[in-house]
């Protein structure tokens, strides 16, 4: 019986070396399980415009979705599909600009850390996603806190929801039993012992059921 994506990965990109991104990148996307591509601002800042923006059109080439952090000009300047909004003192006026400036068919997600109610206000905004983390070092890996949030949300509201890994594999088990449409990886697949495409694929596994 064929399998059916319990959820989707949401790849991030924060730091790779430049000489071995395209080849990276290239493995990862081979796969062809990553639903989407995030290059955090890290990673922009030491690819440089030039690479990011190959980066960005190979990503969509394979038939992810490409995103860039906050920066609506830089993404619509590389290429970008959309937009991971993190600076949200002002939600509506954040998000209705960054519609505005990429258009009605970008995808516009936003990160309410913990918090239900700027969850709520995001979507209400107009949000395609909310995703959820911690506020906690990268190597603080209790995600009970982000499990519990992702069980609310998938419970009662439609807009899908990223859940932020921390961990290994056990852990994103758990995020994806909590329901979370997507789960955000980045150190799991790009610092594993094993390959990108190997990091990937025991993902995978773990985001399909019968």
């Amino acid at each position: 019986m064929a399998q059916t994506p319990a959820c989707q990965i949401y790849l991030c990109v924060s730091q790779l070396p430049v000489s071995k991104a395209p080849a990276l990148l290239e493995e990862a996307l081979l796969a062809g399980q990553a639903a989407c591509m995030l290059f955090k601002p890290s990673a922009v800042a030491t690819l440089g415009d030039d690479l990011t923006r190959d980066l960005i059109a190979l990503t969509k080439r394979h038939g992810a979705v490409a995103l860039l952090e906050n920066d609506a000009e830089l993404a619509e300047r590389l290429g970008a599909d959309g937009l991971h909004l993190t600076d949200l003192t002002l939600p509506n006026e954040t998000i209705a600009g960054a519609r505005g400036r990429l258009g009605d068919r970008a995808v516009i997600g936003a990160h309410a850390i913990l918090s239900r109610h700027q969850g709520m206000i995001c979507g209400e905004a107009g949000a395609d996603y909310i995703s959820f983390d911690r506020r906690a070092p990268e190597d603080d890996h209790e995600i009970g806190p982000i499990s519990d949030i992702v069980r609310w949300w998938a419970d009662i509201i439609e807009i899908p929801c990223v859940a932020w890994h921390r961990g290994g594999y056990d852990e994103a088990a758990e995020l994806i039993a909590a329901g979370a449409d997507f789960i955000a990886v980045d150190a799991l697949i790009w610092q594993n012992s094993i390959s990108p495409r190997d990091a990937l694929d025991r993902l995978f596994h773990l985001t399909t059921k019968p």
